[in-house]
């Protein structure tokens, strides 16, 4: 009796083979205005991404110290790459940038500072799936193993009807493609810090188009202060800052620790953890961090 062996082939999303992406997030590196050093919270960090190897670097904007006429804005680029991108680059670390106010404030006064950033970025080389890039490094889309990761510009209050029509047509092409998704830009959606309270986005109905496409994690820079906060099912991480200008959490009394983000993915969860720069990036327990932040309807609750 002969035996006949069916191999089925199913289709199955790019998230069925992953394994463990492990990336690093850092933000608001910035200076004084016009500074071409970079602080040893800046040159450590730096240092301790490449020891550990991860599998990409994220950022959070504001890499170098501009929004201000008659600085020197390419010296300050090539300190900022002498200290961040090229030694990542030549550990075969990829590095995937977002605008921020300092480095390419959306607003017309700033119009040579944003295209001097856009020239000082090419898209890495490594293994990453280009979604949409054709507005790198500005708002663009990529993908890596389980998860698509959607940088937006938001260096204003508003990322205004055009960027989202485009998040909104990406998430309605790709969603289904991946398992999760990982919005960063440097604006937040959701305001965390003392003298912060009014720089958040105002888009209407932003928030509810999050909610419909199962968007998994927000990560934001510009408050300079760190919480990882969730709200109606979605994460929202607040980021350090590395230069200068830590702040207080609204409703705490501490100042924030500087440090960087570690992000982990799985093919089950998303785990972040804030890591303090000044203390052999030691874990800063969430437990230490108010239980809720934010104002009025614009709040998160701690996601331990």
């Amino acid at each position: 009796m002969k035996t006949y062996i069916f191999f089925l082939f199913l289709l199955l999303p790019d998230w069925s083979f992953s394994k463990e992406l492990n990336i690093f997030v850092i933000s608001d590196l910035n200076g004084r205005y016009g500074s071409t050093n970079y602080s040893e919270d800046v040159r450590s960090s730096i240092e301790y991404i490449i020891d550990k190897k991860p599998d990409l670097v994220l950022s959070g904007g504001d890499h170098v110290a501009g929004q201000k006429t008659g600085l020197n804005y390419q010296a300050m680029w090539d300190s900022f790459h002498e200290y961040v991108t090229l030694p990542l680059s030549k550990n075969s670390i990829p590095f995937l940038p977002t605008p921020g106010n300092h480095d390419a404030s959306i607003y017309s006064g700033f119009k040579k500072e944003r295209e001097i950033y856009k020239q000082n970025f090419s898209f890495p080389k490594g293994n990453i799936k280009k979604i949409d890039t054709k507005n790198f490094p500005l708002n663009y889309a990529f993908s890596k193993q389980n998860t698509l990761f959607i940088s937006l510009d938001a260096t204003g209050l508003n990322l205004g009807i055009k960027q989202i029509t485009w998040l909104e047509n990406l998430l309605k092409k790709y969603r289904q493609n991946y398992k999760w998704v990982v919005l960063f830009g440097h604006v937040p959606l959701i305001p965390v810090a003392v003298n912060r309270e009014n720089d958040y986005l105002r888009d209407q109905g932003l928030f509810n188009l999050l909610k419909r496409y199962d968007v998994s994690l927000w990560i934001s820079g510009h408050h300079h202060a760190y919480y990882p906060g969730k709200k109606d099912g979605i994460k929202f991480v607040s980021l350090s800052c590395l230069g200068g200008g830590s702040r207080k959490l609204i409703g705490d009394t501490k100042i924030s620790k500087k440090g960087i983000l570690a992000l982990s993915i799985s093919e089950t969860s998303i785990t972040v953890e804030g890591l303090n720069s000044k203390e052999s990036f030691q874990i800063i327990r969430k437990e230490s961090l108010p239980k809720k932040i934010g104002k009025k309807h614009h709040s998160l609750t701690i996601d331990i």
